[in-house]
C-alpha cells in the first residue's frame, strides 16, 4: 500500500560521465560556498586566537602578581611597613581584584574569574575585535558543556530544577527518531530490493514505528509552541505600556528569525555549492539537475515561504519545517498570547479553535483528494504535508498546555505522594493509549488482518492521528512539570541529553545530508535489511553531531554572545524549537 502510488517506469534522463575527484567544473555557487566557508574557519580560527591571548595575559598577570606578592612577604618588616601606604593607594583596577581573588582561590575561582577578565577586557576593546571573540571555539564550547539548566523558585522561595527540563531527553529521543525514519527514506533512492523490502517488512508491527516516524516533527512544534507560551507570558505582565509592547514583540520576532536564519543559510549555500563535489561513486550524483540542489539554485531565496511557493520543487526537502515553524512563531503565538493577555477565556477559545480548523482542514483535504493513510505521495506532501494549516493544531496545543502550566505549575504542591502516583499511573496509561493507538494505528490496515479504510475512515485518521499523538506527549510532559512523573521524569532529565538536546536544531538541518552522502556514495546498490539500517543509523548518528557542532560554533553561539555583548538578553525563542 505505501508503494501503491510509485512510479515504476523507466524515465528518459540523459546518461553521463562521472568525472575525476576535483576534475567537475567549479560554477558559482561552489566558489560561493568556499568562500563562505574560508570567512567561517577564519572567524573560528581567529576567535580562538583572541581568547588564548586574553588566557594568556591572565595567566601572565596571575604569575606576576603572585611573585610580587611573593617578594613582599619575604621583605623585611620596615620595607613592608614602608611601602604599604604605596600599595594601599588608591585606582585598584577591576583586573587587579581578579588577580588577587584568582591567586587565592582554586581552579573553579580561576574558571570564573577568567570569564569576568574576559567580559572586563572585551567591554573596553575595538568593537571589531568583540566581534571576533564572539567566535572563540573553546569559550563557546565550554558554555555549550557546562551550561547549567535554568532552576526557578518554588512556592518556598527555594530554587529547584526547571519543571519542564525532561524536554532535554524529549528533543534528543526524537530527533533519533527522525534520523531513523530519514536513513530508511533516503536509502530507498538507491536500493534494489525495495519492493521486497517493504513487502517482507510491511506486515510487522516492528514497522510501523519507520511509518510513523513523521510523528516526530510535531512533537517539535508542540514543544515549539508549550515554550513560546510558557517562557513569554510571565514577560507580558511585566510590560508596563503600550510603547513597550510594540518593541518587545518586534524583539520577540527579530530573535526568532535570528535564532534560525544564519544555520539555515550556512548550511544552505554549502549543500548548494559543494555536494555535488564531495565525492566520486556510480550512483553520486555529480549535476545539480538530479537532485534538488537544482530547486536551491532556482529558488533560492530564504523568506520562510517555501510551503507555499515552489512547494513541489522545495529546496531541501527537509526544509518546510522552518517556514512553519517560523509562520507559527511570528504569527500564531503573538495573536494567541496577545489574546490570553487581554482575556484568558478568548485566548483559550482561539487555541481551540486552531485545534479543530486544522483537523477540519486536514479531513477535507484528505477525503477530497482521496489520500490513503500513511502514504506519503507527492500530492498529500505538497497538500497536507507541509501546509501550516494542517499542522497547527500540534503547535496549538503546545500553546494551550504552555499556558495551563504557567499558571497552574504548583497546582501539586500540597497533594500527598500517594495521590501523585496515583495521578502518574492514569497519566501513564492515557499517554499509553494516544501514542501507541496512533504509532500502531495502521498495523492492522497494512498487515491484512483488517479491511481497508473507506474514504471517510481514512480521512478520518489522517485528521486526528496528530493531535491524539500530541495529546499523549503533552500528558507526559504536564506529569513531568507538575512532580508526578517518577521514573519519566528522571530519565528524559538525565544530564547526558543535555547537551545533545541543545544540537538539535542543526543536527535537524545537516543530518538528511549526511544521510544522502553515505547512501549516494555507495559503490553498489543498497540492500535494503535490518543489519544494514541499524548501522547506517550508527554511523549518520555521529557524524551528524559532530557537524551540527561545528554548524552551531559558527552560527547559534556567535549570535547568542553577540546578543549578550550588546547588553540585550538571551532571544526570547531561543529554547522554542529544535
Amino acid at each position: 500500500m505505501v508503494l501503491s502510488k510509485v512510479n515504476l517506469s523507466i524515465d528518459n534522463s540523459t546518461s553521463f560521465c562521472h568525472a575525476d575527484f576535483g576534475e567537475l567544473p567549479k560554477d558559482g555557487w561552489f566558489w560561493v560556498a568556499m568562500s563562505l566557508l574560508v570567512v567561517m574557519i577564519s572567524l573560528l580560527i581567529s576567535g580562538t586566537v583572541v581568547d588564548l591571548v586574553l588566557w594568556c595575559r591572565l595567566n601572565y598577570r596571575i604569575c606576576e602578581f603572585s611573585y610580587d606578592r611573593l617578594i613582599n612577604v619575604s621583605m623585611p618588616t620596615e620595607a613592608s611597613t614602608t611601602s604599604g601606604p604605596i600599595n594601599n593607594c588608591e585606582g585598584t583596577t577591576g583586573e587587579e581584584n581578579i588577580l588577587e581573588q584568582t591567586t587565592s582561590g582554586h581552579l573553579s575561582t580561576h574558571k570564573l574569574s577568567y570569564f569576568e577578565h574576559r567580559a572586563n577586557i572585551l567591554s573596553n576593546i575595538n568593537p571589531c575585535i568583540k566581534y571576533i571573540a564572539t567566535y572563540s571555539v573553546p569559550y563557546n564550547t565550554w558554555h555549550l558543556w557546562n551550561s547549567k539548566p535554568n532552576q526557578v523558585p518554588n512556592k518556598s522561595g527555594q530554587h529547584c530544577s526547571h519543571p519542564l527540563l525532561c524536554l532535554d531527553g524529549i528533543r534528543f529521543l526524537t530527533m533519533n527518531w527522525i534520523i531513523y525514519g530519514h536513513c530508511i527514506a533516503f536509502s530507498m533512492f538507491v536500493a534494489n530490493n525495495l519492493l521486497l523490502f517493504s513487502q517482507i517488512h510491511q506486515p510487522k508491527w516492528t514497522y510501523q514505528v519507520i511509518i510513523s516516524a513523521t510523528l516526530a516533527v510535531d512533537t517539535f512544534f508542540f514543544m515549539s509552541g508549550l515554550l513560546s507560551t510558557y517562557l513569554t507570558i510571565p514577560k507580558l505582565r511585566r510590560i508596563p505600556s503600550w510603547k513597550h509592547w510594540i518593541k518587545f514583540w518586534w524583539s520577540f520576532v527579530f530573535h526568532r528569525i535570528l535564532r534560525l536564519t544564519p544555520a539555515y543559510i550556512l548550511v544552505l549555500i554549502l549543500y548548494i555549492g559543494l555536494f555535488n563535489h564531495a565525492y566520486v561513486g556510480p550512483m553520486y550524483p555529480q549535476t545539480p539537475d538530479l537532485m534538488d540542489i537544482k530547486f536551491c539554485r532556482d529558488h533560492w531565496w530564504i523568506t520562510y515561504l517555501n510551503n507555499f511557493f515552489y512547494a513541489d520543487e522545495i529546496c531541501m526537502g527537509w526544509s518546510w519545517y522552518l517556514s512553519n515553524e517560523i509562520q507559527f512563531s511570528i504569527v500564531l503565538s503573538p495573536i494567541f498570547l496577545c489574546l490570553v493577555a487581554w482575556n484568558e477565556t478568548i485566548g483559550v477559545l482561539f487555541g481551540f479553535g486552531l485545534v479543530i480548523s486544522s483537523i477540519a482542514s486536514t479531513f477535507g483535504i484528505s477525503y477530497s483528494n482521496d489520500y490513503l493513510p500513511g502514504a506519503l505521495s507527492l500530492s498529500s506532501f505538497t497538500t497536507i504535508y507541509i501546509k501550516p494549516y494542517t499542522r497547527w493544531s500540534t503547535y496549538a496545543i503546545g500553546l494551550l498546555c504552555g499556558w495551563f502550566l504557567e499558571k497552574h505549575i504548583n497546582i501539586l504542591n500540597n497533594v500527598n505522594t500517594k495521590t501523585k502516583v496515583l495521578i502518574g499511573v492514569i497519566g501513564v496509561c492515557l499517554s499509553s493509549i494516544f501514542c501507541v493507538s496512533t504509532v500502531y494505528g495502521l498495523y492492522g490496515l497494512l498487515s491484512g488482518k483488517v479491511e481497508p479504510f473507506t474514504t471517510f475512515g481514512a480521512a478520518t485518521y489522517t485528521a486526528f492521528h496528530r493531535p491524539i499523538f500530541i495529546l499523549g506527549i503533552a500528558i507526559v510532559v504536564s506529569m513531568c512539570a507538575l512532580g508526578c512523573g517518577g521514573p519519566i521524569r528522571w530519565i528524559l532529565t538525565l544530564s547526558v541529553f543535555r547537551v545533545p538536546s541543545r544540537l538539535t536544531y542543526t543536527a535537524y538541518l545537516v543530518h538528511p545530508i549526511v544521510v544522502l552522502f553515505i547512501a549516494l556514495g555507495s559503490q553498489n546498490p543498497i540492500l535494503l535489511d535490518d543489519l544494514h539500517l541499524i548501522v547506517m543509523f550508527f554511523a549518520v548518528l555521529p557524524i551528524t553531531y559532530c557537524l551540527a557542532y561545528l554548524v552551531t560554533l559558527a552560527t547559534e553561539s556567535p549570535v547568542i554572545a553577540m546578543t549578550h555583548s550588546s547588553g540585550g538578553k538571551k532571544p526570547l525563542s531561543s529554547e522554542s524549537s529544535m
